[in-house]
């Protein structure tokens, strides 16, 4: 009897734990492939042992979110569907299934397309606790290897920067920008108009700004890379 009690809570811990740890199984079933880095390119899913491009019928920003989020990768910055020449073998997973709340690889079904999808997500900045992906606290990603992410608290942080970072995540101008607490600043995009310059020299400045041991001001975001590299060195 007592053998058979220790079984039974054997088996119900590990179901627990199989439970809690969905993420990490999943995100080793998806990918972008084909970009700068692991957290933009071409959308893949590995279904039955085999990984395809995804078309992703209906994708907005929102199913982009969830995408980047498996990955550990900040938010969606954008989700653009590309045409190729001709059809290839794809999964097709329709918007709607995402947004039930099952996941990427329980949505998928087989069919051929010349439509691909391709993400990019901001792997270093984002605004997070808002009331959309364009509003919300400003935190930068300050560890790259530890995935570590902290608030924005420069006193001196302002609308040129605000600009940069709204921009960079794909969500047009500053509308509002508000210091709280411990200065931490907030922001609320307004209507889409992007620079993809201004989204490589962003990403490429914080990470660099990252091996400081004090904090750069975020001004250094419109220095030249030769600059910034300048300073790292001194």
């Amino acid at each position: 009897m007592d053998h058979l009690l220790v079984l039974l809570l054997l088996l119900w811990s590990s179901a627990l734990q199989t439970e809690g740890t969905p993420n990490s199984t999943e995100s080793e079933e998806v990918r972008l492939v084909g970009g700068d880095s692991h957290c933009a390119g071409t959308l893949e899913v590995k279904h039955n042992g085999d990984w395809k491009p995804v078309w992703g019928f209906g994708w907005n920003m929102k199913e982009g979110n969830v995408v980047c989020i498996n990955l550990d990768c900040g938010s969606a910055v954008s989700v653009v569907e590309r045409k190729e020449s001709s059809d290839r073998p794809v999964w097709l997973i329709h918007s709607e299934c995402v947004k039930s709340g099952s996941s990427l690889r329980d949505c998928v079904r087989s069919s051929s397309s010349s439509y691909i999808l391709n993400l990019t997500c901001s792997d270093s900045v984002r605004l997070v606790d808002g009331t959309s992906l364009c509003s919300g606290r400003l935190e930068v990603k300050s560890d790259q290897s530890n995935q570590w992410w902290s608030s924005v608290c420069e006193d001196d942080f302002d609308q040129q920067d605000a600009e940069v970072v709204c921009r960079e995540l794909d969500c047009g101008a500053p509308s509002v920008l508000q210091g709280r607490s411990m200065e931490k600043w907030r922001l609320q995009c307004g209507p889409k108009s992007s620079s993809v310059e201004a989204m490589s020299l962003l990403s490429w400045t914080v990470e660099a700004q990252a091996q400081l041991e004090t904090p750069a001001h975020l001004e250094k975001l419109f220095y030249s890379p030769a600059q910034v590299e300048e300073e790292l060195q001194l």
